[in-house]
């Protein structure tokens, strides 16, 4: 029974970070100015970059895609889905400190997200070590 409960949590929350970054991700894409999506360009003023399109690129590939995938993986309980959403989890907090690190803390998204990618990146490894897919 705790099993099944972490699994649709992991399930959940996956599912929950792709909704939140796939259409973001997108909008940034297709208007990198950041006004799909209400951000003023002038954020971008101590990053590496002039406009979002790689942001949003790696926000539709590194958390929309990365989640979408490894939630498929988990939902079919795929062998490697623990270690998938390891990835997944590491991915996304990894990408906040980052965004972080380069525009400041902006939004009450991003802590939201950090804790949503440290709980998916906790699942996994549980997952994972409990069905010998990860060993430590």
């Amino acid at each position: 029974m705790i099993n099944f409960l972490k699994k649709n949590l992991l399930l959940i929350l996956q599912i929950f970070t792709v909704i939140g970054a796939l259409p973001a991700g997108i909008s940034l894409i297709t208007t990198p100015d950041g006004s799909g999506v209400g951000i003023p360009p002038e954020i971008l003023k101590n990053a590496p970059f002039d406009d979002f399109l790689v942001p949003g690129i790696a926000l539709v590939v590194f958390l929309g895609l990365a989640n979408l995938i490894g939630g498929y993986m988990t939902w079919k309980n795929h062998p490697r889905a623990g270690f998938a959403a390891l990835i997944c989890g590491g991915l996304m907090m990894g990408f906040i400190i980052i965004e972080v690190a380069m525009i400041g803390l902006v939004s009450s998204l991003q802590p939201l997200f950090f804790i949503v990618g440290a709980v998916i990146f906790y699942l996994g490894w549980k997952k994972g070590k409990s069905e010998g897919e990860i060993k430590v």
